[in-house]
C-alpha cells in the first residue's frame, strides 16, 4: 500500500483531484440558476476537459531515463492511470448531478470523459506531460 501512496504523490493525484472536484462545483454552480429547457452539453465539456486537463499533469515522469530503466513496466501502470482517471473525472460530473438538474446523459459523460482522457494520454505521450504547480 505504502507503494501506490508514493506513486498516487509523485503523480500529483491529491492536487489533480481537488482541480477536478472545484472545477466540477464551480460549473454545477454557474449553471445551477439555468432555465428548464433541454440541457447544454457545454457545461458538462467544460467540466470532463478541466479533469481530463488536470488528470494529465501525472501522465509523464520526473525523469524519462528514470522510466525507461524501471524494473517493472510502466505501460500498465500508465493505461491504469488514464483508465483510472478518466472513471474519477467522470463519477465527479455524475455525482455533481445528483445535486441538481441533469446536464447530461450517462452515455454522454463516459463517450466524452473517455476520449478526452485518450486524448491528454495521446498528448503526454507525444509532447510530455505539463506540470499542475
Amino acid at each position: 500500500m505504502r507503494w501506490l501512496t508514493l506513486y498516487a504523490r509523485s503523480r500529483q493525484v491529491p492536487a489533480s483531484l481537488a482541480a477536478v472536484v472545484i472545477s466540477a462545483v464551480a460549473v454545477w454552480a454557474l449553471g445551477r440558476g439555468g432555465d428548464e429547457g433541454p440541457a447544454d452539453p457545454r457545461l458538462p465539456v467544460l467540466v470532463l476537459a478541466a479533469g481530463a486537463m488536470a488528470a494529465s499533469t501525472g501522465l509523464g515522469g520526473q525523469d524519462p531515463a528514470l522510466d525507461r530503466t524501471a524494473a517493472i513496466r510502466w505501460v500498465p501502470r500508465r493505461a491504469g492511470h488514464v483508465l483510472l482517471a478518466g472513471a474519477v473525472v467522470a463519477a465527479v460530473l455524475m455525482a455533481v448531478q445528483t445535486m441538481g438538474a441533469d446536464m447530461a446523459t450517462t452515455a454522454f459523460v463516459v463517450r466524452d470523459a473517455a476520449g478526452l482522457m485518450g486524448l491528454a494520454a495521446l498528448g503526454a505521450a507525444l509532447l510530455g506531460a505539463m506540470p499542475l504547480f
